[in-house]
């Protein structure tokens, strides 16, 4: 079990667990409903306009990956194999999320390697 993230049963389509980033970054749009929206992704109730924020977690080549609630739950197999670090309404809020931790991770690391940064930091 990876430490630092925090694990939700899952009893949807998936029956598989989630990984959610601990300090989870939310959208704007979505100030305030961070529970509200786990708990609808977890059950795969759509949200017109969600997007997620990932880090594939079987895969070393790619740092993180904007996609679709829809895409997600459609195309995403493997559940287990994801950590979701953000949720945003719209793909221009979802990009500045990760503008945001771009910025972030550089600053105190001096480098772009978020995947890294923020897997050390769970």
């Amino acid at each position: 079990m990876m430490t630092g993230f925090r694990h939700f049963g899952y009893e949807g389509v998936w029956r598989m667990r989630l990984h959610w980033y601990r300090d989870l970054y939310i959208g704007e749009t979505f100030h305030g409903q961070k529970k509200k929206l786990i708990r609808m992704v977890e059950k795969s109730h759509t949200v017109p306009g969600l997007y997620l924020l990932l880090i594939r977690l079987d895969q070393d080549h790619n740092q993180m990956e904007i996609v679709t609630q829809k895409y997600f739950i459609d195309r995403i197999h493997d559940p287990s194999s994801v950590l979701i670090v953000g949720l945003a309404f719209g793909e221009q809020e979802i990009r500045g999320l990760l503008v945001q931790i771009t910025d972030q991770v550089y600053q105190k690391t001096g480098k772009a390697d978020i995947k890294e940064y923020l897997l050390e930091k769970g």
